[in-house]
């Protein structure tokens, strides 16, 4: 198993990375903001980690833990255009993510009891996951929801990009 993380922590890159205008050197506010549906700057530095390594591993295949029952998450496009081999290992053998799960449990690993809480288990600060994913946070997780509204209070939104529908994660 490789380890690859992202070019830059995504805290530097969510409240402190200067951003360049286009086409200057101008540096016109500091960090990302919250990534969103148009913007998902945090997907697309795991992305670029993943596919940099590849290149370097001669016929490289990339496993992607997509379940059977997930087609709609499926896009082939980016691996196309990469010219990466893609295989979606449970996709192909017709496991479910339950199917998956519970064969995890099976090998008791539990992740701490977070999926007794959680529909999904990923980035906790996610703004794309569901609100109601994100008030199960605030109740179980206090010292991560704690976090979160330090992140919030330090980023600069007076260019109008806030957390989901609303301007901060306080609101």
């Amino acid at each position: 198993i490789v380890r690859i993380k992202p070019r830059f922590d995504p805290v530097y890159q969510l409240i402190e990375k200067p951003v360049i205008k286009r086409g200057t050197k101008e540096v016109y506010r500091l960090g990302n903001n919250w990534p969103s549906a148009m913007r998902r700057w945090c997907t697309r530095e795991k992305i670029n980690a993943l596919h940099k390594y590849l290149k370097s591993v001669p016929d490289a295949v990339s496993c992607v833990g997509l379940a059977a029952d997930e087609t709609d998450r499926l896009k082939t496009s980016e691996a196309a255009s990469r010219k990466i081999t893609c295989r979606y290992p449970l996709m192909e053998y017709g496991v479910t993510g339950a199917d998956a799960l519970q064969y995890c449990y099976s090998k008791g690993y539990t992740w701490g009891g977070l999926y007794n809480i959680f529909d999904r288990v990923s980035c906790f600060c996610c703004p794309l996951q569901r609100l109601g994913e994100l008030r199960k946070l605030r109740q179980s997780c206090p010292d991560l929801w704690s976090r979160m509204l330090d992140w919030d209070s330090q980023i600069d939104s007076s260019w109008g990009v806030g957390f989901r529908d609303y301007k901060t994660v306080h609101d």
